[in-house]
């Protein structure tokens, strides 16, 4: 028989404040480190939210409704797991308040359950209203005068990746480096806060054109971190670095052969093969050989087993002269290096060993893609069909070793950006894969803030920044920066303020300036916009409240330190040359604190308007789509 579960106020509130209670451990820029206990026995450290969240094994459907929600926010801008939780929270908490208050002089109060449900139902409603028509506003008048506009242009110019770190690289950081090193502080920690920082600031300059916008270049990176990073165990983070060119995740299956004694070194020509004719020995099927066994009666006498015997030798020939005639093909375009999406057979390895042919098989597909990307050669999809326009021109191509493991580094001439590879290490078992998720999640953030200012192309080779584009006005008038108008009104995407509560602060004074002002009186009407105003500014005093319960500044005085800066000067204004203040070592996105609240309000009304829980007693791997049964060790984790 189906169990119905009814859903009260007090029961979504008790749900998302366990929620609560396990994020704040590691919320803050002071924050500790989660420990994990998976079922083989290994144990994780982390401070990721979202890691965090998802790791949980949550039994109530509620709660699985919020931790997807704040995981569907976390992979579009890539951060503010733990903030979407505290304010989820705290506006729940000030809902129940406001909505018990409200209900205790009605006249169904025996039913004081619906009675709050129904109001509780309706403020969360009206928020989401103000959010989506008024909140920019009040961001654009309180908030917007304040900040600084995060330009491109400040980051480093092309320098040499493998280059050693300059000793005063971290002594004035640029603005796109104080942004990261703020991600970076509340997920890595202080200690490798400004390291990581610094390498994902080189990657993204390095990777950029000079003439390319920036939204490309940040999409280009997000879509093939995969390719581009290697993680490596058991070594100091201090050992990451970037190194140029691209790092191929298998070892030679056979060695070039390298050049003779005061022999002039040849340039390197690579092909790459992919999909079913990967392999250098023929395919029977697919070859068009014909190889029968036994007679046309079908029997087993002396006549038939010659005609097989024969066969098979004919077979035998010709594949041998096939594979022969495959690596004569390659060797007359100059091929030296193959790269396979397949695994090659060892007649095929002996083969290329003897025409003096490296071979490195079983590739990624995805690396292979950024491979004929990177290199502009088309790849090969059979051996026996390679022309010239599936030849690539290498720079180098030698063995790199990682860690415990061997690679291949190859390097490429004629890109217009300086294509590298970013080598993250950790010490301890998954910490350079918490790294990298870092990583990718700080380009998502930053895609998150010059994407609406990045017209979207419709071709997806224009994604590369190797073929930039330059987009347009609506007008027709072309843009130096690549900017496009923003959609979110007013608000620039590109806008930073400093870390430490900030936001929250300005936010929190122009919602109660906005709601006691002459547009209080809104259509929603009788104080409904001041009351929304207060719930939300109350809830935002959440963040800085638990950011300074750990620090020796109190809240209060911080508040007033952020307040006297605004009514003095605009936040940024220096003259050149003049040193930072403490203030402006860490930033923030605006536009992703916006869109933060935006979600947060979103997932409030969906939380409140569920009624009851009907539970199904069915296996839930019967349920389950293809997509949630795949091997997710995060769904294995017990906290």
């Amino acid at each position: 028989m189906q169990q119905v579960e009814h859903l009260h106020l007090e029961h979504v509130v008790q749900t998302v404040g366990v929620l609560e209670g396990v994020v704040l451990r590691s919320f803050g820029p002071d924050g500790g480190q989660v420990l994990f206990t998976r079922d083989t026995g290994q144990l994780m450290l982390s401070r990721s939210g979202k890691q965090i969240l998802t790791a949980l094994r949550l039994d109530h459907p509620l709660a699985r409704m919020v931790v997807e929600c704040v995981w569907k926010h976390s992979e579009v801008t890539g951060d503010g797991s733990k903030t979407f939780i505290l304010l989820l929270a705290s506006l729940l908490r000030g809902i129940q308040t406001a909505a018990s208050k409200g209900s205790v002089g009605s006249p169904v109060y025996a039913n004081r359950a619906a009675v709050l449900a129904a109001g509780a139902r309706h403020t969360a409603e009206e928020l989401l209203a103000f959010g989506l028509e008024e909140l920019a506003a009040v961001i654009h008048v309180g908030v917007v005068p304040h900040t600084a506009s995060l330009s491109w242009e400040s980051g480093p110019k092309h320098r040499d990746p493998e280059a050693p770190p300059h000793p005063d690289a971290d002594a004035d950081p640029c603005p796109l480096q104080r942004l990261l090193a703020t991600f970076f502080h509340t997920r890595l920690g202080r200690t490798h806060a400004q390291l990581t920082s610094r390498l994902t600031r080189d990657l993204i300059s390095l990777w950029r054109p000079p003439t390319g916008p920036p939204a490309l270049t940040l999409r280009f990176l997000e879509r093939n971190f995969g390719a581009l990073h290697t993680s490596v165990c058991g070594l100091p983070a201090g050992g990451s670095r970037l190194v140029e060119g691209q790092v191929i995740h298998r070892d030679f299956a056979v060695s070039p052969r390298p050049p003779q004694p005061g022999q002039r070194e040849q340039p390197v020509r690579a092909v790459a093969l992919v999909g079913a004719g990967s392999s250098l020995q023929p395919n029977a099927l697919s070859g068009g050989a014909v190889l029968q066994v036994g007679g046309p009666g079908g029997g087993c006498g002396g006549a038939e087993e010659v005609d097989a015997e024969g066969g098979v030798l004919k077979y035998s020939a010709w594949a041998e002269r096939s594979l022969e005639g495959a690596v004569g093909q390659l060797r007359g375009l100059g091929v030296t290096l193959l790269l396979s999406a397949g695994r090659q057979t060892q007649a095929a390895l002996a083969a290329a060993r003897g025409a003096g042919l490296g071979v490195v098989e079983c590739v990624e597909e995805e690396e292979l893609a950024l491979f004929a990307q990177l290199s502009g050669a088309t790849p090969a999809a059979a051996c026996g069909r390679v022309g010239r326009e599936h030849v690539a021109l290498l720079s180098f191509c030698k063995p790199i070793v990682l860690g415990a493991h061997r690679y291949v580094h190859v390097g490429f001439s004629g890109p217009a950006a300086r294509p590298c590879s970013l080598v993250l290490c950790g010490a301890g078992e998954g910490q350079a894969e918490q790294r990298a998720g870092a990583v990718r999640d700080a380009l998502r953030t930053l895609l998150a803030m010059w994407e609406p200012w990045q017209r979207t192309t419709e071709d997806e080779h224009a994604a590369s920044p190797l073929a930039p584009s330059r987009p347009r006005h609506p007008n027709g008038q072309s843009r130096s920066d690549g900017a496009a108008p923003s959609r979110e009104g007013a608000l620039d995407p590109r806008g930073t303020v400093p870390a430490g509560g900030e936001f929250e602060f300005l936010l929190h004074r122009a919602l109660m300036r906005h709601g006691h002002g002459p547009r209080g009186q809104g259509p929603r009407g009788q104080g409904g916009v001041p009351a929304l105003c207060r719930l939300l500014a109350d809830a935002l005093l959440t963040v800085p409240r638990h950011v300074y319960s750990r620090g020796p500044r109190p809240l209060l005085q911080a508040q007033r330190l952020s307040l006297g800066r605004s009514r003095s000067t605009a936040l940024h204004e220096q003259s050149p040359g003049a040193p930072p203040r403490a203030s402006d070592k860490g930033l923030e996105s605006v536009f992703c604190k916006y869109r933060l609240i935006l979600a947060v309000l979103q997932c409030l009304c969906s939380v409140l308007r569920a009624d009851a829980v009907l539970h199904v007693h069915k296996s839930s791997r019967a349920i389950a789509s293809p997509e949630d049964t795949g091997d997710d060790d995060d769904e294995d984790d017990e906290r």
